[in-house]
């Protein structure tokens, strides 16, 4: 990266790269397929080789300012197919482009919070401000290259998070002071950005199902009070627990009956309905409907 770009970037050439960063995060998010950042961008270039793990789609400009690359991950595939990965955006070095970091905030992420709980169980571990050159040792990054971190808020059964990263170039007020960006000044030319998902493992799905069902246990949700998440819910009666049902986010919980269908079977009665304590069972999963 050089430290004294000679090329102002147009702001036809700031509309585009903003467009790319809005379709881009669409797509990540999976609001959009890929059909659709192809019918918006044209046809991008495909590299694919035997035993690279990626697949990436790459968007080159005549006018030489940026790229762009669209990756799925090859090597983790979900029902067969590579998963989506993310997408990058790289300026080119002799090019300025005058973009505040404050820009970000307007595109529904949030900045990340070192010790923030997601989903009531997960702490974040990084830091909004990340003062990326400082703390390479090979040398390669300038040291007024930082990263600003984002995390855009997703449902809560989303099965995994969706994080951002933009590198800058800017100028530390005292180069001998703390790493902090209170110490840093004019971070409007952006270098590079990252959109991508992180995949919960099965040990951060555990984590966030244990913190839900402790959550809404304290909540003591019982019949007549509103759901607050779509999701599996097993009713507990004066019988102890019975059957689970769906129950949808902003609706009443319902009555249950004081007996399951093998219970009612197998003691040749019929339940009762009957009010019902309302416990968090597991996440609800749409199908998915080919329209």
């Amino acid at each position: 990266m050089q430290e004294k770009p000679v090329r102002m970037m147009t702001e036809a050439q700031q509309a585009k790269l903003m467009q790319f960063v809005r379709v881009g995060l669409k797509w990540v998010v999976g609001q959009i397929p890929f059909d659709e950042v192809v019918r918006t961008f044209g046809q991008p270039k495909k590299y694919e080789a035997e035993g690279v793990r990626m697949i990436e789609y790459a968007y080159d400009f005549d006018d030489d300012t940026m790229s762009v690359t669209f990756s799925y991950d090859k090597l983790h595939p979900i029902d067969g197919m590579p998963r989506l990965n993310g997408f990058e955006l790289e300026i080119r070095g002799d090019v300025y482009t005058n973009i505040p970091y404050e820009t970000w905030d307007g595109l529904g992420l949030v900045r990340v919070k070192r010790g923030e709980l997601i989903d009531g169980a997960r702490a974040i571990r990084g830091d909004f401000f990340d003062p990326t050159g400082r703390r390479d040792i090979t040398g390669w990054d300038p040291k007024n290259y930082v990263t600003f971190n984002y995390r855009l808020p997703m449902p809560p059964d989303a099965p995994f998070d969706v994080g951002a990263g933009f590198g800058y170039l800017g100028e530390w007020i005292n180069e001998r002071g703390d790493a902090t960006l209170s110490n840093f000044r004019n971070a409007v030319n952006l270098r590079d950005l990252g959109i991508g998902r992180h995949y919960l493992t099965p040990e951060e799905l555990q984590q966030r199902q244990l913190a839900k069902r402790r959550k809404y246990g304290e909540m003591n949700l019982c019949t007549g009070m509103v759901c607050p998440e779509t999701a599996i819910w097993q009713a507990w009666t004066s019988n102890g627990p019975t059957d689970a049902h769906v129950v949808f986010k902003d609706r009443p919980f319902p009555t249950a009956r004081n007996l399951t269908y093998e219970e009612a079977k197998e003691q040749r009665r019929y339940p009762t309905w009957e009010h019902a304590r309302w416990m968090w069972l597991r996440e609800y999963n749409v199908p998915e409907i080919d329209l």
